[in-house]
């Protein structure tokens, strides 16, 4: 037998002034979203049951979309073309792809500024304009030095 336990009684009250089922529940949306951030392959690919309190829900390829629902429709539409994408330009394969934890990604990348976030993309990427990369490019400098240290060229591996 399920019980309905009314959502967001949490939101201004300390979990422990809760009655028992609400605070077990508050708990247990806590574990969700700490299980969300594991790796696809320990996740369950079962499907989550409709319960009757909800009257409907949408499911994408066996998993139960609750929350999220425009950005998860939008992610799953484009997801073959961006698979397609990081492939052929960055040579990220499905296998890496699995792995990746987008879910962390994304939401670190949330917390920081546009400019701060295409840095870190870049860092990642390794694509950071580096002396040694714009002196290769022909662009804005005069050499490959680092101009820190004047010693070592300045690569991803000085930095």
């Amino acid at each position: 037998s399920t019980n309905w336990v009314k959502a967001h009684q949490d939101d201004d009250i300390q979990p422990t002034a809760l009655p028992r089922p609400v605070a077990l529940n508050f708990r247990m949306d806590a574990e969700t979203k700490a299980a969300y951030e594991l790796s696809q392959r320990w996740l369950t690919q079962e499907c989550v049951p409709v319960f009757p309190q909800e009257r409907c829900a949408v499911y994408i390829q066996n998993d139960k979309i609750t929350s999220r629902l425009h950005s998860s429709l939008l992610e799953q539409w484009h997801k073959k073309d961006a698979l397609q994408y990081l492939q052929e330009r960055h040579g990220i394969h499905h296998t890496l792809f699995r792995d990746i934890q987008w879910t962390s990604l994304r939401f670190a990348l949330n917390k920081i500024s546009a400019h701060r976030c295409a840095t870190v993309v870049k860092a990642l990427r390794r694509h950071l304009p580096t002396q040694a990369k714009l002196f290769q490019q022909g662009c804005l400098t005069m050499s490959s030095r680092c101009p820190r240290c004047l010693r070592e060229d300045e690569t991803h591996a000085h930095v």
